[in-house]
């Protein structure tokens, strides 16, 4: 309760002060009529020159940046709880923030003013960069229904929540980016795109880490994505404003509370194209942005950067479908105990399955001893409870030996590309 009133009264001092700064131009506006006008234009050039240097608006903004932080993490949520802690105080705790900000002198930015709109089509380039990806890890690794609730209360409740929380986000990032970090926009992109990570990111989950794999499957699928989101709003922000960093953080966090399916990927697959979002979208946004502006030449030849950006990613998603990143993955024969269905040279694509699941039929590939084997199941056994497979190569006169358990099994052979694999064996037998 203290750490709240503390921040309505941060709040109230800095809009009073505004209200005084107002008050003093309405003095200097009545003086126009009774001085001369170069004198007066002088005075006030002066005072608005000292609006844009006052460290007192800058250390407030901090303090209620600080606080809205700790309330946020610390005491909404955990302490008060419920709908009035997550629904009624949140959203009113950040429209004091945002009156605060909106009641600051506003700040030039470093980009250029006739490329806000420009600015802010990149941001939406941006968004749609991120939701692809997100298809993309649905697609790879299948979809779940979304946990957020879809009432119509629900989904009144999550956009007010979520739009008052984006708005004070990025108007006290804008506002701190352009003041502190106006002629040394690199470090403030850096610094403020770290500190405002943390809004997205658990604290307490971080400290909270006790394994090496937890705290992989941390940096890799929640915070890292969550630092390249923040420096790519923290960029946009600095070139245009508030607007393209709510344009960017807004769609994305909307869509994803909006959306009744979300993706159900494995880590590995969420950190790879979780990161690659933001990255792709900070390089576009850079080149475009300076071939726009005219601090780069513009390509001649025609070949633009979002193309060489989706030739990347495709050669990337090739090499790691090829190393087994997914789901779905090749393989290639080496030995022809299944012909005439599968010759040696032919690539195998494997869908990762349960081996429970598995059915007579079936071609499968299992791990046996230090070697990986495509034979076909001849049999399903289950005694005492425990399944066991009889496999047989089509090929073969007699069945495998041993019999193949559920665990064993990496997955189903879903198709065959005939040929495909005499260059990697080429290259296995030069070696």
């Amino acid at each position: 309760m203290i750490i709240a009133c503390a921040y309505i009264s941060t709040g109230n001092i800095l809009l009073k002060a505004g209200l005084c700064i107002h008050y003093r131009e309405l003095v200097v506006n009545y003086h126009i009529h009774h001085e001369k006008r170069g004198s007066v234009i002088k005075d006030k050039l002066q005072l608005g020159l000292e609006k844009r240097n006052s460290k007192y608006y800058t250390w407030g903004l901090a303090v209620l940046v600080v606080i809205a932080w700790v309330m946020d993490n610390y005491v909404l949520g955990r302490i008060i709880g419920g709908m009035a802690g997550n629904y009624l105080l949140r959203p009113l705790m950040w429209l004091i923030l945002i009156a605060a900000v909106w009641r600051m002198p506003r700040l030039r930015t470093s980009g250029k003013f006739r490329l806000m709109n420009f600015t802010a089509g990149l941001a939406v380039m941006c968004v749609l960069i991120g939701i692809l990806l997100m298809a993309l890890r649905g697609l790879i690794g299948g979809i779940a229904r979304s946990p957020y609730d879809h009432s119509l209360v629900g989904i009144a409740l999550n956009l007010l929540l979520t739009g008052t929380m984006v708005a004070g986000v990025e108007m006290s990032r804008a506002w701190l980016l352009n003041r502190l970090f106006l002629r040394r926009r690199v470090w403030g992109i850096a610094v403020l795109g770290l500190l405002y990570t943390f809004f997205t990111v658990s604290v307490n989950k971080l400290l909270s880490l006790k394994t090496g794999i937890a705290a992989v499957k941390f940096f890799g699928t929640e915070f890292l994505p969550s630092l390249g989101q923040s420096l790519l709003a923290s960029y946009l922000a600095a070139l245009g404003g508030p607007v393209p960093a709510m344009i960017y953080h807004g769609a994305l966090a909307i869509f994803e509370k909006m959306s009744p399916y979300l993706p159900n990927s494995a880590w590995v697959s969420d950190t790879l194209l979780g990161n690659l979002a933001p990255v792709l979208g900070f390089l576009l946004v850079c080149q475009l942005y300076q071939e726009e502006s005219g601090q780069v030449k513009a390509r001649e030849t025609g070949e633009k950067p979002l193309g060489w950006a989706v030739t990347s990613l495709v050669m990337v998603l090739i090499l790691w479908f090829a190393l087994g990143v997914f789901s779905v993955y090749p393989r290639v024969i080496v030995s022809g105990s299944m012909v005439p269905e599968i010759n040696i040279g032919d690539v195998i694509i494997v869908k990762e399955a349960e081996g429970e699941q598995m059915e007579v039929g079936d071609v499968i590939l299992y791990q046996l001893a230090d070697v990986k084997v495509a034979h076909r199941i001849i049999e399903k056994m289950e005694n005492n409870g425990q399944i066991t497979f009889v496999t047989k190569g089509d090929a073969n006169e007699a069945a495998d030996a041993e019999a193949v358990y559920p665990q064993q099994v990496l997955g189903e052979i879903v198709y065959v590309v005939p040929k495909a694999g005499w260059v990697s064996i080429a290259l296995r037998k030069t070696d």
